[in-house]
Formats: structure tokens, C-alpha cells, sequence
């Protein structure tokens, strides 16, 4: 998992998310719950897959697993949608994730802190729930509407939630990789001792399953070619010219957009500790 970047402009944000069409949007959303009348249905959020699989460069936000075939990817309710309902059709709280992370989460979302403020609809008038509407969630592109995005992170951060979100937490120094030998595999564990590395890897390992079978497999063999290039790299026998190619092929395995970056930059620079030019 590596901490992302929201793509802010209107070319990559859909119209049903920001400007009026978001607030008419949390109007419909407020109302249809006041009336008991609210049915999620994924058709209100399908259309920020592709803007979203763009920032997280088509891999999972969780387990970074390429999207494919066995790896379906969709858009993913950071916050349950079942549970923290008004941020259901919010952009802030969406990410690409595959199925088998977020088909593992389902609504488990375990928190520390203050409960996310929920928004007052009973008893409501419409003219209420209309002045209501846009203010309780960010414009993804105007600053200047709705709840601010530095507010966004404050409630986030006061919730205090065990699975870090990954546009709003770098938790890179909280991950460590273990290879496998025998196994053929590469497990996520703690970085180190602290509480707050066990809780990061324990939720992402109870929550979204990053340690599967299949997953940790997947890890093993790009983590095996990299140890081969790493090794003859630093044996300084090579000719110049392939000595280029390798650094280069370090360096892109350390890149956001190629799958399992967070590893690659876990064993290139804390375990083999390579220096590349």
C-alpha cells in the first residue's frame, strides 16, 4: 500500500461529483433518508471508476494487485456506505480497491476516536435538508465549497480508524515485507515495533486479507526477479551499458504505478540497502 494522489481537475473528476450536481446529488441523499426511503445502488457511484483506477494507476488501493481478470477492481466505500451513509456518494471517500479486498471489508471498519459527525435528518423540512446539502462533504475540485478538505482529514484523523486511507495516510514506514524461501512468498508484516505499525498491518491483514495465498504468490515473483537484478547489479561485473538497464529497472519497480511498489522499496532500500545513481 503507498499513500496516493487525488487527480483534482474537471477532466478527471465526473460532473455527478462536484459543482451543483454534487449538492443536488446529497439533497436526494438526505431526503431519501429522512423518508426511509434510501437504496444504495451502484450505478450512483460507477461512474468514478475510471477517474479513480487513473490515481491509483489501475491498481488496488490496498493490496497494489494490477487490475485484471483476477484482479476485478471497482470502486471502493473507504467509509461503508451501510455505516457512514452521507459519505456514500462522496468522492473523498472513494479509492479503486479489487474485489478480494474489499469483498473481505465488507462494512468492518474499526475506529479509535470520535465518531465521523453524522448529519441530522429526522424531523427535517425539505428547505432544511436543501441548505444542509453540499456542506457535510469537499467539492473535489472548488476549495472553497462544502466541507473543506483540511476538515475532511481532521475528521478523518479524529476517528482514529484502524485501516489507514490512502490518499490521507502515508503509512510506508509502517510496512515491512518478509521473504519466503521455501514458501515462494512474500508476507506484509510490522516495520518495526510500534503499536502503530502492529495495528496498521493487523488491520490490513484481518480487514483485506493482504496476505492471501494468491496475493503473497503474486508478491514472490516480482520480489524473486528483483533479487536478481539487485544481485548482479551489485556484483559491478556487468557491462556499463546493462548496469544502466538494471538501475533502470530498480527505479521503476520503486515507482507509484507499478504493482507492489511499497515492497520493491521495502527491500531495495531497507533490506538490500542499495544506493542507485
Amino acid at each position: 500500500m503507498i499513500q496516493l494522489t487525488r487527480i483534482r481537475t474537471e477532466a478527471n473528476v465526473p460532473k455527478a461529483f462536484r459543482g451543483a450536481d454534487r449538492v443536488k446529488r446529497e439533497r436526494e441523499l438526505l431526503t431519501k433518508r429522512r423518508d426511509g426511503e434510501l437504496e444504495f445502488k451502484s450505478s450512483q457511484w460507477k461512474p468514478a471508476k475510471d477517474a479513480l483506477g487513473a490515481e491509483s494507476f489501475r491498481k488496488c488501493a490496498y493490496c497494489e494487485s494490477l487490475a485484471s481478470a483476477g484482479y476485478p477492481c471497482d470502486v471502493e466505500h473507504l467509509r461503508p456506505k451501510d455505516v457512514h451513509w452521507w459519505l456514500a456518494w462522496a468522492y473523498e471517500n472513494y479509492a479503486f480497491s479489487c474485489f478480494l479486498c474489499n469483498n473481505k471489508k465488507l462494512n468492518h471498519f474499526p475506529f479509535e476516536g470520535t465518531a465521523w459527525p453524522e448529519p441530522k435528518v429526522a424531523g427535517k423540512t425539505d428547505a432544511q435538508l436543501a441548505a444542509l446539502a453540499g456542506t457535510f462533504t469537499p467539492d473535489p475540485i472548488d476549495a472553497a465549497e462544502g466541507l473543506t478538505l483540511a476538515k475532511f482529514a481532521q475528521r478523518h484523523a479524529a476517528e482514529d480508524s484502524d485501516l489507514p486511507h490512502p490518499y490521507l495516510d502515508d503509512v510506508s514506514p509502517l510496512l515491512g515485507f518478509r521473504a519466503d524461501d521455501v514458501l515462494e512468498q512474500v508476507f506484509v508484516e510490522p516495520a518495526n515495533g510500534t503499536a502503530a505499525s502492529k495495528r496498521v498491518v493487523n488491520a490490513l491483514v484481518t480487514l483485506c486479507d493482504i496476505n492471501r495465498d494468491d496475493l503473497s504468490r503474486d508478491r514472490y515473483l516480482r520480489y524473486e526477479l528483483l533479487r536478481v537484478i539487485a544481485d548482479a547489479w551489485s556484483s559491478d561485473t556487468l557491462p556499463p551499458a546493462l548496469q544502466l538497464e538494471h538501475v533502470d529497472t530498480l527505479k521503476r519497480a520503486m515507482d507509484a504505478s507499478r504493482p507492489y511498489s511499497a515492497m520493491a522499496r521495502h527491500f531495495i532500500r531497507r533490506v538490500w540497502k542499495l544506493q542507485l545513481p
